[in-house]
């Protein structure tokens, strides 16, 4: 029951927060065996979250995670996660019998493992961090896969899943969620039965490595990273369905091609005349306080021009009425040492707090409206859901708006520099010969 709320909570994640989510591969996930899913962590707990919504809406089986220890110190935080299917791992001498605690929940999995095929979900970097790079691999999932097999003789299997956000913290993009082909652990003990466990562990981590990057967006420099950001900026801003704002959720991209057209897009950014131009335009763009969307300078429809005007009363409303959430969120993060200053868990307090916040704020409306009448009562709270809605839509068009408005409001030369130094960029992309680059 608690699993079934929970996949209703992840909901609004997918629907809501991202506008697209690309999936490819997902026929690698097998549904019938044993299966970790590692998957890279820029992003806190979106990347966990969606994968247990698309996990139950694939294969209609819940997903087990391995949760920092800490999580279950109160008895309310351990009985809601394990009835998650979420066990704690401990870091050796974090607290008193660290190590059997770690065994027992171990032996729990692999109990779920041999009993119903279980499906765990992995972040073998062991952090989070928002950077288009994957850090080192831990050796847990290794550890953890090898024993499976030799201890257990289960058929377990890795299935590298490479996530991308377009913009990691910012509000109704896309993401790119992709697998690669499944490592077989039995398979690699067999073929290497003259290794050591050590061995096995770092010739699964070397292989499991290479197969998240062949599906990551990687800028491996992180000199690099501001004009990458830019790069990508420009390159998503020419597609032709750029102001697409409705919700397209769950394309099956077979072919990985709008993946691939991100990492094509990234080829060339040593080459030097590129760079040059693209450096020149970034310090013009930040020293006006714009992003590349409003240089493009096309303008908005009659439509979006409509919607914008007349929305925005509703909007108002919405604010009043649904601003506690960013408040809380804003007040939230500083009090927690492991969060405060980092960007990567903003999004993920922001809609955990506001899914949160307005969970009971609809709860407690509704039951203000039902003892007044109940017709009342179903009126608020379809107005409510109805203005939170409307609001996500409506300020990613504010948004846009605003970029065009700080543009149009700049001086005529300041224009002429920003547009030339943009064309300058996009010509040199075009001339640049096509070749492979470590970015």
């Amino acid at each position: 029951m608690v699993y079934f709320f929970l996949r209703l909570y992840f909901l609004p994640a997918l629907v809501l927060w991202y506008r697209r989510v690309h999936t490819t591969n997902f026929h690698f996930w097998n549904k019938n065996k044993p299966t970790i899913l590692a998957i890279n962590h820029p992003n806190a707990v979106m990347e966990p979250g969606i994968l247990l919504y698309l996990s139950w809406k694939i294969h209609q089986k819940p997903l087990h995670f391995l949760t920092r220890g800490d999580a279950f110190h109160s008895k309310i935080g351990d009985a809601f996660l394990r009835h998650i299917k979420a066990l704690p791992v401990y870091s050796i001498g974090e607290i008193e019998g660290s190590k059997h605690k770690n065994e027992v929940s171990y032996a729990g999995l692999y109990a779920a493992f041999k009993s119903e095929n279980a499906h765990l979900e992995m972040a073998p970097e062991g952090i989070t961090k928002i950077e288009r790079r994957l850090r080192e691999l831990k050796k847990g999932i290794g550890w953890l896969a090898i024993k499976a097999v030799k201890e257990h003789d289960l058929d377990l299997e890795i299935v590298p899943m490479s996530v991308n956000f377009t913009y990691e913290t910012r509000f109704r993009k896309e993401i790119l969620l992709q697998a690669n082909q499944p490592i077989n652990i039995k398979n690699y003990i067999q073929n290497n039965a003259n290794l050591t466990d050590n061995q096995l562990i770092e010739l699964i981590l070397t292989d499991l490595k290479m197969r998240l990057e062949e599906h990551m967006i990687l800028v491996k420099k992180p000199e690099n990273d501001e004009i990458a950001e830019l790069r990508l900026d420009i390159f998503r801003n020419e597609l032709p369905e750029r102001q697409t704002y409705f919700n397209k959720i769950l394309i099956d991209d077979r072919q990985g091609i709008y993946l691939k057209a991100h990492q094509q897009a990234l080829n060339n950014i040593e080459h030097d005349k590129e760079k040059t131009h693209l450096n020149r335009y970034l310090k013009t763009l930040e020293s006006h306080n714009l992003t590349d969307f409003g240089v493009k300078n096309q303008p908005f429809s009659f439509i979006q021009n409509l919607f914008l005007y007349a929305g925005m009363p509703f909007f108002a409303l919405a604010i009043v009425l649904h601003g506690l959430p960013i408040l809380l969120t804003r007040l939230v993060m500083p009090k927690f040492r492991i969060m405060n200053g980092r960007p990567e868990f903003f999004a993920s307090v922001l809609w955990c707090v506001f899914n949160t916040v307005n969970l009971f704020y609809y709860l407690m409306l509704l039951v203000v409206g039902v003892f007044v009448h109940w017709k009342m009562g179903f009126l608020l709270g379809i107005t409510l859901v109805g203005l939170a809605v409307f609001s996500c839509f409506y300020y990613e068009i504010w948004q846009d708006s605003g970029e065009k408005w700080r543009f149009a409001n700049l001086s005529k030369p300041i224009k002429k520099i920003l547009t030339t130094q943009r064309s300058q960029v996009i010509e040199t992309m075009r001339q640049t010969p096509k070749k492979s680059a470590t970015v």
